[in-house]
């Protein structure tokens, strides 16, 4: 146990520990905190009620990832899958700040001409042309943009340890 004294004082003496997912509960079910004590109230976005056409979906697809784009977001393991030759005819939009030693790796990548690297992005409209949102996060409390994305309709491919609300092989796959 890894866990300063504070934050001890503090969950020994709060009545109610609010968590967005059930991953940080249970991350903070390992300290030992009374499971009664804790709380998930998942994040929101406002809602558009948007539909795809799923049945449209097949070649030539747009995967987005949007955020601070690091290790940690397990980034370097999607683009080792982006560059096994699966996903030639497809584009891959990495949306955000892109640390430099990922650059690197984007740089020594065979398919880095279908990697499209906008910036910072207004996700509300950006998501509209894509096709499937991908967060392979190592850890993650929840990610807002995970919401965002199912918002637009789009399938999710996450982890675990992203901190999606997702359920595995209905609204996408948990990897």
């Amino acid at each position: 146990n890894n866990i300063s004294s504070d934050e001890k004082f503090c969950f020994n003496n709060v009545d109610v520990i609010i968590a967005p997912t059930e991953f940080v509960k249970n991350e903070i079910l390992d300290y030992g905190v009374n499971p009664g004590k804790i709380k998930v109230v998942s994040f929101g976005v406002n809602v558009d009620n948007i539909k795809k056409d799923f049945n449209k979906i097949g070649r030539n697809l747009n995967f987005c990832i949007a955020g601070a784009l690091t290790k940690r977001k397990g980034i370097k393991y999607l683009l080792k899958a982006w560059d096994s030759g699966n996903f030639n005819n497809d584009k891959l939009h990495l949306c955000g700040k892109i640390s430099p030693d990922l650059k690197k790796i984007i740089n020594t990548m065979s398919n880095k001409k279908n990697i499209i690297m906008p910036g910072f992005i207004d996700t509300y409209n950006y998501f509209k042309k894509c096709d499937v949102y991908v967060f392979p996060s190592l850890m993650e409390g929840s990610s807002k943009s995970i919401y965002e994305a199912m918002n637009r309709s789009l399938p999710i491919i996450c982890t675990y340890e992203s901190g999606s609300i997702i359920t595995d092989k209905k609204e996408g796959f948990i990897i």
